[in-house]
């Protein structure tokens, strides 16, 4: 019989948090994944609200996109959206230097994952 392995005992991956640069504005976006690769490729096939038109005007996307790791090996998702924050206030991600959503502004990807259970808002937030 072969052995399977049950998804409860594979280690969970670590989280990075990263920066993606357009290198001929000098706007930048911070995230964190716990796989950059794939993150990439999405944010490629569909940038983040406020980076859509220069990705538009900046084509291929790798030749002006530029993904660097901040920090890596942080252990959970709410350590890494911590640490993410600070990098966002540390870069100013949030003004018109950065890609990043305002605070309390609320995208596609928040309602989808409302609709989803995959994110909970409890009273008074």
């Amino acid at each position: 019989m072969p052995a399977r392995a049950a998804a409860s005992t594979l280690a969970p991956q670590p989280y990075v948090v990263y920066q993606l640069l357009c290198v001929d504005t000098g706007r930048v976006y911070v995230g964190f994944t716990s796989d950059v690769r794939r993150r990439y490729a999405e944010h490629k096939r569909s940038p983040p609200p406020r980076m859509r038109e220069d990705a538009a005007s900046y084509s291929p996307f790798e030749e002006h996109f530029a993904l660097t790791v901040l920090e890596q090996g942080i252990p959970t998702a709410t350590q890494a959206k911590r640490r993410e924050t600070h990098y966002i206030k540390a870069l100013r991600a949030r003004t018109g230097a950065g890609y990043n959503e305002a605070p309390g502004s609320t995208t596609r990807a928040f309602w989808w994952r409302m609709r989803h259970g995959a994110l909970s808002v409890s009273a008074g937030q």
